[in-house]
């Protein structure tokens, strides 16, 4: 499988959605039921094995991941096409996407500073504009998934720009390697130009969008670093508003470089995968960064990066009450079953206090592009069920191969050989241990389970029923909701109620009070 992080964006382009219900309630009820903590939890240790590391050595190759915390520095390189040459502001436009201040959305700088909470700090430097003398379509005619133009071009822009720049710079953790590059090309996207036209096929056309790749046949240089992990990201789609630099796309793809995975499916444009129960469910609804772009990042992925630690609910007794503030404070929850693993790395459920903080307003007051779904718009929890057991796989071919579950790896542990480790389950049913295992699903307060819709016609996304809050019907997730039988996939059973009392506002932000009990 070759490793091409596409952007969600396409996936619009043939789905119809629902729309976002509005829901109608008096906060100040909410509040009545408001139920002081009677427990103090503690957080989860800092994670042994981050998702980081663990892509390094993903797929069996060697591809060294952006880290995800401390201070990390990468390249940003204008590609000029003959044909389409950038506008004469486009430095100034790149410096308001990559550093900011961004009057539309966040630059990607100041984006990922919130999401992490300061764990990390990204530092770009914007290079002159490399002129290629050849159009985009002279210059993709012949690509392929086995010969990416886009390698060659990396390595090329590499070299010339190793006479004006010192490049160990950009190579943090002095493995040979620069840790990251953008390289920002001015052609359109295939969507918005008729490549196909200008005679390249289908699969070269489709070149002309966004993704991270990494060039497999590097090697590494300790005094002057070659290009490995980088991002392919047409300047167009920084041109989608009119207030600002539009920086979805490229905060999308900087999450893969963490080693992130795409958290939508895509078995449904994939003719061969015949599963139809599974082929259009979408498991996290479409409404996370990593998704459909929208909003922050998940609860579950600040931890497998590092940036937060949950409180950690594990062989708990009885019944207690707890205070769980809202995202912006880096607050959660994760609960495990008894025999349960304390690592990311391991099954449970997430419970996160979502209201509109600075990441997720913008996505949650205005459609995105017209006609992205609304992100969350009330303060309310959502309750992931998540599997990120890890697993040993190994290659056969083109396939990769999830075998058995292992436990207690760390970042000290990963290897190539005679197999890796990944993650067993995986939103898009074709790259996870088991059809039916999703790395994180969204659990539906609702229970109209309408993110399995099987009609190709018509994909749902996630919208605000889909939260507890403290309403009759809406507040109280129980073992069932994972199935008749209430088990996780590792068919251990899930040991707790939980009730939402009440939710409340805060000096800044909001806090809300919960109820776990054993059943």
């Amino acid at each position: 499988m070759v490793k091409k992080k596409l952007f969600a964006f396409f996936l619009l382009v043939l789905f119809s959605f629902s729309l976002s219900s509005c829901h109608t309630f008096s906060f100040s009820e909410w509040e009545k039921g408001y139920l002081p903590a009677t427990k103090e939890l503690e957080k989860a240790p800092s994670p042994s094995l981050t998702y980081d590391a663990l892509n390094a050595y993903d797929e069996g190759e060697f591809t060294p991941a952006l880290s995800a915390r401390g201070n990390q520095k990468a390249l940003v390189v204008p590609v000029e096409f003959s044909d389409f040459l950038f506008p004469s502001d486009y430095q100034e436009k790149l410096e308001t996407a990559f550093l900011g201040p961004n009057p539309y959305f966040y630059s990607v700088q100041d984006y990922y500073s919130l999401s992490s909470y300061g764990a990390l700090s990204l530092d770009f430097v914007i290079t002159d504009k490399i002129e290629m003398n050849v159009t985009a379509s002279e210059f993709m005619k012949g690509t392929s998934n086995h010969s990416r133009k886009t390698v060659r071009l990396l390595r090329e822009v590499v070299s010339s720009l190793s006479s004006s720049l010192s490049l160990t710079d950009f190579d943090q953790n002095q493995d040979g390697y620069l840790d990251a590059v953008y390289l920002v090309y001015s052609a359109p996207t295939y969507e918005e130009h008729d490549y196909v036209a200008e005679g390249l096929n289908a699969e070269e056309a489709n070149e002309f969008w966004a993704y991270t790749y990494y060039d497999y046949g590097a090697n590494a240089n300790f005094s002057s670093p070659v290009g490995m992990d980088y991002i392919w990201c047409s300047y167009s789609f920084l041109e989608r508003s009119s207030l600002g630099a539009d920086t979805h796309t490229l905060i999308h793809e900087t999450g893969h470089l963490f080693g992130l995975p795409d958290y939508y499916n895509s078995a449904s444009f994939d003719d061969t995968y015949r599963n139809e129960r599974y082929k259009y469910r979408m498991p996290l609804g479409g409404l996370d960064m990593m998704d459909l772009g929208l909003g922050d990042h998940h609860a579950w992925t600040k931890y497998a990066l590092g940036w937060s630690s949950p409180y950690l609910v594990y062989q708990e007794e009885d019944s207690f009450t707890v205070e769980l503030k809202d995202t912006s404070y880096g607050e959660s929850i994760f609960l495990l079953p008894d025999s349960g693993e304390i690592s990311p790395f391991s099954e449970g459920i997430m419970i996160e206090l979502l209201s509109l903080d600075n990441l997720s307003s913008l996505d949650a007051e205005k459609r995105y592009l017209g006609q992205y779904p609304l992100y969350y718009s009330l303060p309310g929890i959502r309750i992931t069920h998540v599997d990120a057991r890890i697993v040993e796989a190994r290659r056969s071919g083109n396939l990769i191969l999830k075998d058995n579950y292992v436990f207690g790896i760390t970042n000290d542990d990963l290897t190539l050989e005679p197999y890796f480790y990944a993650v067993g389950a995986d939103n898009d049913p074709r790259n996870s241990k088991e059809d039916a295992y999703s790395l994180l699903e969204l659990v539906e307060a609702d229970q109209k389970n309408h993110l399995n819709q099987q009609d190709g016609a018509n994909i749902y996304y996630a919208d605000n029923n889909d939260l507890f809050y403290p309403e009759e019907g809406k507040n109280i997730f129980s073992p069932s909701y994972l199935g008749e039988k209430g088990l996780l996939h590792s068919g251990e059973s899930f040991p707790y109620q939980i009730q939402i009392n009440g939710i409340r506002d805060l000096d800044k932000g909001k806090s809300a009070s919960i109820t776990i009990s054993r059943v």
